[in-house]
């Protein structure tokens, strides 16, 4: 296979005596019911004279790795990729194809890869100067994230498996003496109070600023101060506005062009191609990469760099358009503003006026309300 061979072919009527002339001069061969042998590409010569005139048979081109070489021995460039693919196969046994993290909880995956780089194991380290015990202890020693890991080889593969770190916080008992107060008028709906004495009820109306729950104990109930704490919710009215004006300015693409292009190789990035120069006028920046993957992701990939040039014009929206952006704006910031409170209720209004649109949204909701006042007491 790896040196080259020839199958060669003998009629039914001649197998018999293919087979004495072959023993005759000391060379062995296994026929197939079809009447076909192999034989090695070095004794391909010594069969055609043994055979010529003698037996009909039929031998093919030289078959095997060898028989590939000389079939393509003219297409250089073939041969040349084949002999870089062989070394690259020798060479990237030794290499960490990838690096897989088992265990790890979601989102934590960069921060460790990021750790485990620093710490000696990426993409592109080389097995035989990888001292496994080395970067556990180094992970180990630095990471706020990892408690335990451990790095086994699977062929070039790299798998980390690790658990988490677990970190106890004590709360921090905060220091002298506080009332919570009205952060803003409402009405209270529920009162929770782990610490303090409470001075309002459930359906009063208060005041900014209004003490809420007191740290001053009073006497009846044993007296002295405290640092109060607790829970108070309250509803209120409150609104948003967005405004969206008619005339605005936009970017006009013009045709992107390649301005970098690198060869990802094993973690290090190859430089083959660079635009010099900046582009005329505004351009956005637009990074792409493809990596290659054969089932699974590969240590190799191509990252371009585009420039994207555009231009800035002006135009006048449409009522259509104008509606469309002022309601995609306000339910963006509804989202925002609701994500700690909950609504009772929305009215919405809009108005069109010459230099644009408005809308805005009057809503009751419920939140807390408390904020903190320390005092002193002499």
């Amino acid at each position: 296979l790896i040196f080259g061979y020839f199958s060669v072919n003998v009629e039914f009527e001649c197998r018999v005596v293919a087979a004495n002339i072959l023993l005759k001069n000391g060379m062995s061969a296994s026929f197939d019911r079809d009447g076909s042998f192999i034989v090695a590409y070095r004794d391909g010569e010594k069969l055609k004279r043994i055979f010529d005139g003698k037996v009909s048979y039929v031998i093919s081109e030289p078959k095997g790795i060898y028989g590939a070489f000389l079939k393509n021995r003219r297409r250089v460039g073939l041969l040349l990729g084949a002999v870089l693919v062989f070394l690259l196969f020798i060479i990237s046994s030794d290499v960490v194809w990838d690096v897989r993290i088992e265990g790890v909880s979601v989102g934590e995956e960069e921060q460790i890869y990021r750790e485990l780089s620093e710490a000696g194991l990426s993409v592109g380290s080389r097995w035989s100067k990888l001292d496994r015990n080395r970067v556990e202890a180094n992970m180990l020693a630095h990471s706020d994230s990892v408690a335990w890991l451990n790095i086994n080889r699977r062929g070039s593969v790299a798998y980390v498996t690790v658990k988490d770190k677990i970190s106890y916080f004590e709360e921090e008992k905060p220091l002298g003496y506080a009332n919570i107060v009205a952060a803003r008028d409402c009405v209270i709906e529920d009162i929770r109070v782990e610490i303090g004495y409470p001075m309002v009820k459930s359906g009063e109306s208060v005041r900014a600023g209004q003490i809420l729950i007191s740290g001053v104990i009073p006497t009846e109930l044993g007296g002295g101060f405290c640092y109060a704490k607790g829970e108070i919710i309250g509803r209120y009215e409150d609104s948003i506005s967005v405004t969206v004006e008619r005339k605005i300015t936009e970017k006009e693409y013009l045709e992107k062009e390649l301005a970098e292009c690198e060869i990802i190789f094993f973690g290090k990035d190859i430089n083959i191609f660079k635009k010099y120069g900046q582009s005329d006028g505004e351009c956005d920046i637009i990074e792409k990469t493809d990596d290659v993957t054969l089932g699974k992701k590969l240590p190799f990939g191509i990252r371009k760099t585009y420039l994207h040039p555009y231009k800035e014009v002006t135009r006048l929206m449409t009522d259509d358009e104008l509606v469309s952006r002022a309601s995609s704006m306000l339910s963006e910031q509804l989202l925002r503003f609701l994500s700690d409170k909950e609504p009772r209720r929305m009215i919405t209004d809009a108005e069109l006026f010459e230099g644009g649109y408005r809308m805005n949204c009057a809503l009751v909701v419920c939140s807390d309300v408390t904020k903190i006042q320390e005092f002193k007491v002499e």
